[in-house]
């Protein structure tokens, strides 16, 4: 699964879409609610597959896919300390103006995770916006 997410950046295969989604419908019985749409995490080095895995997510589960997020600015540094790095994300990662979110919990989908402090800006940002819920979906998690 590394080499996946780490390698160039193309849709994920056929075999793995399909996995996430049997592990999407394992999850289904622990949520106290399905969710009622598809957010992504930009991928700054993997667009390609994030936009291929949300779209085929979101036809699997018959949910809209709302691109509510951005990123712009420097990538934040990955050997940076905790409060550095979420001293950058936060003006990098942003809600689309505009963007408005179904009541009730989003599936929030991100290609890779090191740290964790992508997805907590990204969740806190949609619970911002109005989501009841974030539920995370990462595909590979970095050493």
């Amino acid at each position: 699964m590394a080499r996946l997410v780490v390698g160039p950046d193309q849709p994920l295969p056929e075999h793995v879409v399909r996995g996430l989604v049997m592990v999407l419908s394992r999850w289904k019985d622990s949520w106290g609610r399905r969710p009622v749409a598809i957010v992504a995490v930009p991928s700054r080095r993997h667009p390609i597959l994030i936009d291929d895995l949300v779209r085929n997510l979101a036809v699997a589960g018959k949910l809209p896919l709302i691109e509510a997020l951005e990123v712009g600015g420097p990538r934040p540094d990955e050997s940076a300390s905790s409060s550095k790095r979420v001293e950058m994300l936060t003006p990098a990662l942003r809600m689309r103006g505009g963007t408005e979110l179904p009541p009730g919990p989003v599936l929030l989908v991100d290609d890779s995770y090191r740290t964790g402090w992508t997805m907590t800006v990204a969740a806190a940002l949609l619970r911002q916006a109005g989501s009841s819920a974030v539920l995370p979906l990462v595909v590979h998690q970095l050493p």
